[in-house]
């Protein structure tokens, strides 16, 4: 197996650990917000992306917005609290996921990889959290979405 493809599956795998880890009774929900954006920061940084606008200062900086901004998407399904998640929560919980990356994005002039992630996230995200039906699957499969999907920016 190359390894940037064991890699990815290492990371998609490690994504959906942590997200499910940050669900489960047991533990904190900061294994979730603070683990799937450690884990996506950290495999962005093995893609090897090129800055196109501001230097590599401006990848640097939006390395760390990304982190944020995802680590801010995690904490949130987008409904009140004791209310159950419907299919345009889930909509907006994986758009949240794939905007996070919009400051790599405005770094690297990938847009096209980024508008095929918002899609191709939102899309995942809201179907396998409505069609599982399996607490332990939805949140394994939104982990592993979120990271896994993150190669699309380089196209």
């Amino acid at each position: 197996m190359p390894a940037k493809i064991l890699v990815w599956f290492i990371a998609t795998c490690a994504g959906a650990i942590f997200y499910r880890l940050g669900g489960a009774e047991a533990y904190n929900t900061k294994f979730r917000d603070l683990g799937v954006p450690l884990v996506s920061t950290a495999y962005l940084l093995t893609l090897g992306l090129q800055p196109h606008v501001g230097g590599l200062w401006g990848l640097i900086s939006a390395y760390f917005l990304h982190f944020s901004l995802l680590f801010s998407a995690t904490t949130s399904y987008f409904k009140r609290k004791g209310q159950d998640a419907r299919w345009y929560n889930w909509a907006l919980t994986g758009l949240a996921y794939s905007l996070a990356a919009l400051p790599l994005a405005w770094a690297t002039g990938n847009w096209v990889g980024f508008a095929l992630r918002c899609v191709v996230t939102t899309v995942l995200v809201t179907l396998l959290s409505e069609r599982i039906g399996w607490d332990v699957g939805e949140e394994c499969s939104r982990g592993a979405v979120t990271v896994g999907t993150l190669p699309l920016l380089i196209l």
